[in-house]
């Protein structure tokens, strides 16, 4: 008997019904891609991190880092690597709206590079010490 009447009010109100059943499926399937968008995102990010051994800290100075100073961070607790690091952003000439980063590091286990295509990063330049 109370399906009945659910069919029947369900006929009566078709319009309504079938718009909610819309709202309701359009609310799921909006809740479930930005649900698996965030999980792919922090998937990814945390694969870069680790992959790339990213830094979790960065200290910055108008001046240079002292290899001393260097040491110091080095023996806190807790971490790992440190590394003084230098990445300048230039324009290239000639070419409008274009730029290249230049990153040097003294310590290539932090703050590592990820490989798209090419080679891996030769620190000697291919000489042979």
């Amino acid at each position: 008997m109370l399906i009945r009447k659910l069919f029947r009010t369900a006929w009566s109100y078709k319009s309504q019904f079938i718009s909610m059943i819309i709202m309701i499926t359009l609310g799921m399937g909006i809740f479930l891609g930005f649900n698996m968008e965030w999980y792919t995102i922090e998937y990814d990010t945390s694969r870069f991190f680790a992959d790339t051994k990213y830094a979790d800290y960065r200290l910055y100075s108008q001046e240079d880092f002292t290899g001393e100073e260097l040491d110091k961070i080095a023996s806190i607790d807790g971490v790992d690597a440190a590394t003084r690091f230098l990445s300048v952003n230039l324009d290239i000439k000639d070419k409008k709206n274009k730029a290249v980063a230049l990153d040097v590091s003294e310590n290539f286990t932090v703050s590592t590079f990820i490989v798209m295509e090419g080679e891996e990063y030769d620190e000697n330049g291919g000489r042979s010490n």
